[in-house]
């Protein structure tokens, strides 16, 4: 009886992770590879898990269980006829700007009803099973090991066996079986429960499963707060390490499942370990991660995100063992659940749609750890003992919050001075040290769990910008990630700054250089690298007058506009184009030569809007970071989008600079299948010493031309290698893209 349960349990676990990705990556050609699309799907689905929480509460406390069983079928059969999950046909293309509400409207077209009517499966079956008369009947929840334990197998099946064996709609079919598998299982255990439960009708077996008193409010606030702090710090862990520490690839795999394993330990029966002693754990690492994000720490990176995860780890434990802790009785198992799943997803709301439209950086991670502190049971504890007016039981807490903040701002500004440097790893262990002490010291040398809270919180909250304030000169936050204009700090750099990756750099001439150096291309554009190699031999040939480009940045291509020129930006985020426009920032756009131009949208959705035949020249650079638009890179985007709008004789330039991908192999396979002559560049370093104080920066960059003789001087040029495709390397589709298969191992 109890592994039928498990069974099913764990099979429709495994399902509803399967088909989260499964959805994203139906998404993506007309989305891109922004990390917000993943957390606005997943606040979809936290969204949809509570209807289906809400519904098995609903069904078991109002119905009788014959009822529920026929329901609960009625209800899987009708889901059936919205399978195998598949895009819709003749779906239009997304808002300019932020596109969360038609994202989320597409998202219930594709996966909705099944996913909702699967997700009730493991409230509802342990509510089932503890009317079995089993021997473990009156402790049905831990069965929810078993529903963890297949989330995390879902989760890892996706990115390591199902995408790379399967195209999406083969996926699609695949995940249809499985639903129908679960839907026999769920059958099967209510079956076999009103067979045990004589008839179905009378009320649930076991002295454990009286209702007893309603939940308290209280009771209540407090489920929904230990689960709000956790899947808060989700997403906002996994956005912090994706784009301040680095944009390590399948980043929010490692979380998600850090996240489940968390349930999987507080709900164990074998697992004994108090919540008491993981939050000291937690109030030990957090000085820690503050101190950390005050110095900007990004190596060794292996330890500075395992920093980041651990505290994640504690934090979310901690909470989920408190939540384990206060479990009800039998009767009350489905409203427990209900209000677990309304706190993770108030958790994805504020972190996924709240958090982006309010705070310019993430907050939201810091903010969530501070609040996990005082949830700790010692802060309870002290606050329920305190005594005297609230003003006096204040004092310290908000003493030693001050505290922080001000020390937070002075080591802060000492580091910006260059007064403190932190760039060797001995000054950066000692710097480090010294903050710990610090922290640490107010926090606990004092005595006071509410006091150290609130002084480890708000310098965790401080941190994140502190060290930017003297050199930061803009930032602003949206759907599409965080953005700051930021001088170096000798002054005789501006980047524009995506997390840890460079969208754009401007040289500051000094009083004594010539001010025409302002107009320079820097970084990855710079006029030595095959940016400027490029343009220099379209120019000459004269096939330069109609230019367009994927991705903005800082607008710095457009430096190499002329005098009759026409240069077309295409950029998917309007915050972006008002950096580039604004030329208090940056002044490429402003001081260039050719008539500049941009269209708002996705690239390859926008640019297949555009006449035929209309480029000399295409650029694609949406790949200087290291999230990968796996959609600007496949034969369908090329076939339908890129080659019918250029010229004859035109050629394509694609970036793809990445510290963890090789993409030229993928690239190479798509000039193989469409008939395309394919050169690279790569490892292209700076020559000289006054290339390296002007800003240049390696760039890979792989040119497409119909034939070598449209490439002019490319082929015979040794810095050039013609693409070659090794072996078992396959183009890329809309219908299966193996991102893993193209990491770096080295």
């Amino acid at each position: 009886m109890r592994l039928l349960f498990a069974v099913a349990i764990f099979t429709g676990a495994v399902l509803t992770f399967m088909v989260q990705p499964l959805a994203a990556k139906l998404v993506l050609p007309l989305l891109g590879g922004t990390p917000a699309v993943w957390a606005t799907t997943m606040v979809f689905f936290q969204g949809l898990l509570l209807a289906g929480y809400a519904y098995a509460h609903f069904v078991g406390a109002r119905f009788p269980l014959k009822a529920q069983v026929g329901l609960h079928t009625a209800l899987l059969v009708a889901a059936a006829f919205t399978l195998p999950v598949t895009l819709p046909k003749d779906l239009g293309p997304p808002p300019v700007g932020n596109p969360s509400l038609w994202l989320l409207g597409v998202l219930a077209m594709i996966a909705g009803a099944p996913f909702a009517v699967a997700s009730a499966t493991s409230p509802l079956l342990q509510r089932w099973f503890s009317r079995t008369g089993d021997a473990e009947a009156t402790n049905p929840y831990a069965l929810y090991v078993a529903s963890n334990a297949g989330s995390l197998l879902g989760l890892l099946a996706y990115p390591f066996a199902m995408e790379p064996g399967l195209r999406l709609r083969e996926q699609g079919v695949f995940w249809m079986y499985g639903y129908f598998a679960l839907a026999a299982l769920i059958i099967a255990c209510g079956v076999r429960t009103i067979s045990l439960a004589g008839g179905g009708d009378g009320a649930p077996l076991g002295a454990a499963a009286a209702a007893g008193a309603p939940t308290p409010w209280r009771t209540r606030g407090r489920w929904v707060l230990l689960a709000f702090v956790p899947s808060t710090l989700l997403l906002g862990v996994t956005l912090t390490i994706s784009t301040d520490v680095a944009a390590i690839p399948l980043m929010w795999v490692v979380p998600l499942s850090l996240y489940l394993i968390t349930f999987m330990l507080a709900f164990s029966p074998r697992v004994r370990v108090d919540a008491r002693a993981i939050a000291w754990a937690l109030a030990a690492l957090t000085p820690v991660v503050a101190a950390v994000t005050l110095v900007k720490l990004q190596e060794p990176l292996l330890l500075v995100v395992a920093l980041h995860l651990a505290a994640f780890f504690a934090a979310a434990w901690m909470c989920h063992k408190l939540f384990s802790d206060e479990r009800p009785p039998v009767a009350r198992l489905t409203e427990y659940y209900m209000w677990l799943s309304v706190g993770g997803v108030l958790g994805g709301v504020f972190a996924a749609l709240v958090a982006p439209s309010v705070f310019n950086y993430v907050l939201e991670y810091p903010l969530a750890l501070a609040g996990a502190l005082l949830l700790a049971p010692q802060v309870r504890d002290k606050v329920r003992a305190g005594a005297g007016p609230l003003l006096r039981r204040l004092a310290v807490p908000v003493f030693c919050a001050v505290a922080c903040v001000a020390a937070v701002v002075f080591m802060a500004g000492f580091i910006a001075e260059g007064r403190l440097r932190v760039g060797s790893p001995s000054a950066a262990a000692s710097t480090l040290l010294a903050v710990f002490v610090l922290f640490a010291g107010i926090a606990w040398a004092l005595g006071r769990w509410p006091g150290g809270a609130l002084a480890t919180g708000a310098a965790l909250c401080v941190a994140p910008m502190a060290t930017r304030l003297p050199t930061l000169l803009h930032q602003e936050r949206t759907y599409f990630g965080v953005h700051e204009v930021i001088n170096t700090p000798s002054g005789r750099f501006r980047h524009l700054m995506h997390g840890t990756t460079i969208h754009g750099s401007q040289y500051r001439p000094g009083h004594d250089e010539d001010p025409r150096l302002a107009r320079l291309p820097t970084s990855y554009y710079h006029p030595a690298g095959p940016y400027g190699q490029v343009f220099t031999m379209l120019a000459r040939a004269g096939r330069n007058q109609r230019v367009g480009v994927i991705g903005m940045g800082a607008g710095g291509i457009a430096a190499y506009g002329l005098p009759g020129m026409r240069m077309t930006f295409f950029e998917i985020d309007p915050a972006v184009e008002r950096i580039a426009r604004d030329k208090s920032l940056f002044t490429f756009v402003q001081d260039s030569q050719a008539d500049v131009d941009v269209v708002l949208g996705d690239g390859r959705v926008a640019l297949a809007r555009q006449p035929q035949g209309e480029f000399d020249l295409l650029v694609l650079d949406a790949f200087t970071s290291d999230a990968v638009p796996t959609h600007l890179l496949t034969v369908e985007a090329f076939r339908d989008a890129y080659l019918p709008r250029m010229k004859p004789h035109g050629v394509v330039l694609v970036h793809i600079s990445s510290r963890y991908f090789d993409l030229a192999p993928v690239l190479g396979a798509i000039g193989r299948e469409l008939g395309l002559v394919a050169f690279a560049r790569t490892n292209d370093k700076p020559a000289t010493d006054l290339e390296e104080a002007q800003g240049r920066l390696i760039c890979d960059v792989v040119v497409f031309a119909r034939s070598e003789a449209d490439l002019l001087q490319i082929p015979a040029d040794s810095q050039w290698r013609r693409l070659t495709v090794p072996a078992g390397v396959k183009a890329w589709s809309d219908d299966h893209a193996n991102l893993l298969a193209t990491m770096k191992f080295d």
